[in-house]
């Protein structure tokens, strides 16, 4: 089966006739109409039952309620004495505070705490916690938007008990909350000078260690210690500067004379003069910059282009300026040479003993230094403590002072009770009526869903519109009715509609060029559903009408046809599958009717019957006649039902009321798996309702009709025979016991 949507709907167009599209989507009303068919009275007599108990408990579910309603008012400004305080002016988010206070009407321990009111619990009111949970649910805390008034409302289904409870949450609400509110002003001011005291406390152990640091040194300011200390330590640092460039440059004079045999002095390099003298260091690497942007350049344009002729000049200036650097650092050198006392210059040994003592006092001096800078920055952050803690306790103290004078203007606070809750005269909320008739309506809607959902999961096949209308996507060739009951409009109905269905095949059978018989199989999804009662009809109906038919029984284990037909025991499909042709097996039922019954044998080897062998018996039968018509076993059941399905012209799926769609959807499945050509199916046992509608329009002539039920029976019709049978022909049967001879195809054409 094909997953994809549109495949399949290509196929369905595909085995539909005359490639007709797909059935769109079926309307939801019409599945809901098919559950509910046949069913429409009992669901309205049960709707009526349940309609009466579905008022009642809709009008005793929800008792009317009564509403009382108590005012908050929370005042955006206070009135001011000599000090407008943060507390007296607007607050920066007051609608926030207002959303505040309606949240903590609405809080638990609020709601808690007046369900556990006296009063509350005198009006019969259940007690806590069933009564807070109560309340929870019929508690409403409304504020509109830039309102300044809170509306408390509780619904209850008393008028005492809704005044009560309203009452009982704002008193719970000013107990709880009035601190926050602004109802009491008692603790803030504790708290502000409990903070001024921890301040002044905290503001005197920085004083404390302030002076603790500065006894060492006499003093709490250190920043003329600190910069002395650091000038000493950079004049040590250019002494050493000097000594170390002394060495150098004796080091390297001495090498050069003894390479060259000569005292003569050596010029150092102007790099190594670099690294002890700042400013030959920051010309070098000007000269250094300027030489590796002049190599860029060059790249890019020639030596006579104007920016490098510019930039050469500026190197060759800074060159200028590093040589004339040079030259001076080397002849401060030469002139700063340490002496000794006796004006002797010191010898390179003595230079290098030198600078180990200058390093080590420069050591000692840098580690002073930076105690005594630890000690500057430790007493700079005890001052700028002190200094914090003085200004929080300043400001502490002008706060105190602030809420001694705006005393009572706090004290009114922004929030009072502005109305309270008073008894209700009337019910706010009475629902009673309305829910009854939905009670009413809800058990109306319970009764046809409950029948409704009884026909969905017992669905089948029930009235003619439903098989018309098939998930297997077949055409419907024409219903055949219930004949169980003795009605001869029924049976009237039932001839003509076996005419129509032959005529629907005849049609079918004109739509390609004529190459014999026509072979129509008539099979259906699983037994009991009349396939062999359809198969004998549709044979009379075609000889009736002139045509020269064949009935073949290839119901090999059921043989149904065979035992309607009086045919048990005489050679038949078995013997000529056996032979591999046609030797007698065939038996004259009516004129240009013949029978090719079963077999004589009970017993049947499915290892015998194969494709090919059927093939030849079919083309026999095609030479022989214009209609052949087999009767097969269920095609979900049967091994010779797939066989001559596929061998056929086409398919006829006989189709029982009540059959499961999933059951014939399976059936046609498999008949377009084995690549035979399913036609249509026949809607068997209808109603004569559906009958009626489906004949009604139907062009077969009435005469046929008369014909038929009018022409002279070969035998009279006994208990064995369908009803189906009986209504359009008495059961026939063999003439004179005798099989027909083989006759040349040539010979029966003129017939």
């Amino acid at each position: 089966m094909r997953n994809d949507r549109t495949d399949v709907d290509s196929f369905l167009s595909d085995v539909s006739p005359g490639g007709a599209p797909a059935r769109a989507a079926p309307n939801p009303l019409h599945i809901v109409h098919r559950c509910l068919r046949g069913r429409y009275l009992l669901a309205s007599i049960l709707a009526a039952v349940l309609m009466v108990p579905g008022a009642l408990l809709g009008y005793t579910s929800v008792p009317p309620l009564y509403e009382s309603s108590s005012l908050l008012q929370i005042s955006p400004t206070l009135s001011v004495t000599v000090y407008p305080t943060e507390e007296s002016g607007v607050p920066a988010m007051y609608q926030s505070f207002v959303a505040a206070q309606a949240a903590f009407l609405s809080e638990r321990r609020v709601v808690d705490a007046a369900s556990r009111n006296e009063r509350v619990a005198a009006t019969g009111w259940p007690a806590w916690p069933e009564g807070a949970t109560k309340l929870a649910s019929r508690l409403s805390v409304q504020t509109g938007r830039n309102d300044q008034i809170i509306r408390v409302t509780v619904a209850a289904e008393e008028p005492a008990q809704a005044e009560a409870l309203v009452n009982a949450v704002m008193d719970s609400y000013v107990e709880l909350y009035g601190e926050q509110s602004g109802l009491r002003l008692t603790a803030k001011q504790r708290d502000v000078q409990a903070l001024a005291g921890a301040k002044k406390m905290e503001l005197s152990q920085i004083e404390q260690s302030i002076m603790f640091l500065a006894r060492e040194y006499g003093t709490d300011e250190l920043d003329a210690k600190v910069e002395a200390k650091s000038q000493e330590l950079f004049d040590i640092q250019r002494k050493l500067g000097v000594i170390e460039h002394q060495i150098l440059e004796m080091e390297a004079s001495q090498g050069k004379s003894v390479a060259e045999g000569e005292d003569a002095p050596v010029e150092l390099s102007v790099e190594i003069l670099a690294q002890q003298d700042p400013e030959l260091r920051a010309r070098l690497q000007i000269r250094n910059q300027l030489e590796s942007e002049l190599g860029i350049l060059g790249q890019q344009v020639s030596p006579a282009h104007r920016r490098y002729v510019e930039l050469k000049r500026r190197l060759d200036e800074v060159d200028r300026q590093v040589q004339e650097r040079a030259a001076q650092v080397r002849a401060e050198g030469a002139q700063g040479g340490v002496r000794t006392a006796a004006g002797g210059v010191l010898t390179l040994a003595q230079l290098k003993e030198l600078r180990d003592t200058t390093s080590a006092w420069r050591d000692r001096v840098a580690r002073e230094a930076a105690e005594l800078t630890d000690q500057k920055a430790q007493l700079d952050k005890q001052k700028n403590l002190a200094e914090q803690a003085k200004a929080q306790y300043d400001t502490f103290q002008s706060r105190i002072e602030e809420l001694r004078v705006e005393e009572g203007n706090l004290r009114a606070g922004r929030v009072r009770i502005a109305a309270r809750g008073e008894k209700p005269l009337a019910a706010t909320k009475d629902r009673r009526i309305p829910l009854a008739i939905a009670g009413a309506l809800a058990g109306a809607g319970l009764a046809f869903v409950g029948v409704g959902l009884v026909g969905l999961l017992t669905r089948g096949y029930g009235y003619v519109d439903d098989a018309d209308q098939n998930d297997a996507g077949l055409p419907l060739l024409g219903t055949l009715p219930d004949l169980s009951a003795d009605n001869p409009e029924g049976e009237e109905l039932a001839a003509l509609s076996v005419h129509h269905i032959r005529n629907m095949l005849d049609i079918r059978s004109g739509e390609r060029p004529r190459n014999g018989a026509r072979v129509w199989t008539v099979t259906s999804g699983a037994a009991g559903d009349g396939k062999t009662s359809l198969a004998l009809a549709l044979g009379m109906s075609f000889s009736v009408a002139g045509h020269r038919t064949a009935l073949v029984d290839a119901d090999l284990v059921g043989r149904g046809l065979t035992r309607q037909l009086g045919l048990k025991g005489r050679p038949g499909l078995i013997d000529a599958v056996t032979a591999r042709r046609l030797n007698g097996e065939l038996h004259r039922i009516r004129p240009d009717l013949d029978a090719l019954p079963a077999g004589a044998a009970e017993e049947f080897f499915p290892e015998t019957l194969s494709s090919e062998r059927l093939r030849g018996l079919v083309a026999e039968l095609r030479d022989r006649y214009e209609v052949v018509v087999v009767d097969t076993g269920p095609v979900l059941g049967s091994l010779e039902a797939n066989l001559v399905a596929k061998l056929s012209d086409g398919v006829v799926l006989c189709v029982a009321r009540g059959q499961t769609p999933r059951l014939v959807k399976a059936a046609a499945e498999r008949l377009r798996s084995i690549g035979a050509d399913c036609v249509g199916m026949v809607f068997n046992r209808a109603m004569a309702s559906d009958l009626r509608r489906s004949v009604s329009h139907a062009s077969v002539s009435s005469q046929s009709v008369r014909s038929l039920r009018g022409a002279k029976q070969t035998v009279r019709p006994d208990h064995t025979s369908g009803a189906l049978v009986r209504v359009v022909e008495a059961r026939p049967r063999p003439q004179a016991d005798a099989p027909i001879d083989e006759e040349p195809a040539s010979s029966r054409s003129s017939h």
